[in-house]
């Protein structure tokens, strides 16, 4: 049975995929892509080991389903997730985070290799992201050179203008994964002394 608290958590999320949706397709329009041209989902799922990862791109990760076969078909899509820890940020910065794994889009839609397989972002990335209003900065400015160009955050004037062309609804960002605080158990271990030992 489905009660009200189930089914408002339910839309919640549905909501905020529905708007990192529309929003991306905003990006494609804006961007000149045809949508056609290379289909995604979004997803909202846990970084799991990676709990600094606000976001990624996956290329191909889906494959699209005949509904009478139930047989994968050639189609691949790809996926841009964003991490749902991460969701209790400003709205700012999870629109930032979407344009940022679009820039992985972009790039993976003309076969430009914008990352090594350590997941430093090059020189490539950093261009195109420009581009696409983001302000990068390299990882050396945080202690962390081997990230490259991974550190974004969208700049005033594209922020200005996400506000007055898309018009965000920042209220669907009302819900972020929490992880449960645990109580410290008590040790089971018992600490033995011996006499003979002086102990």
């Amino acid at each position: 049975m489905t009660t009200a608290k189930t089914f408002k958590q339910q839309a919640s999320i549905i909501a905020m995929i529905s708007e990192a949706e529309g929003f991306l397709a905003y990006r494609d329009t804006k961007r000149g892509i045809n949508p056609d041209s290379s289909r995604y989902t979004v997803t909202i799922e846990s970084g799991g080991q990676k709990r600094d990862c606000l976001g990624t791109f996956g290329p191909q990760r889906w494959a699209g389903v005949d509904l009478e076969s139930r047989e994968f078909g050639t189609e691949r899509i790809n996926e841009i997730a964003l991490k749902a820890e991460h969701l209790m940020r400003e709205p700012r910065e999870i629109y930032a985070t979407l344009v940022h794994e679009h820039v992985h889009k972009e790039n993976f839609d003309t076969d430009c290799q914008d990352c090594s397989l350590s997941g430093s972002h090059n020189k490539i990335f950093k261009s195109v992201a420009e581009e696409n209003g983001l302000v990068v900065t390299h990882g050396k400015e945080y202690g962390r050179p081997g990230k490259g160009y991974a550190f974004t955050a969208l700049s005033d004037e594209e922020w200005e203008l996400i506000q007055s062309e898309f018009k965000p609804h920042i209220e669907v960002w009302d819900m972020a994964r929490q992880e449960p605080v645990k109580a410290k158990q008590q040790s089971s271990m018992v600490t033995l002394t011996c006499d003979c030992l002086g102990g």
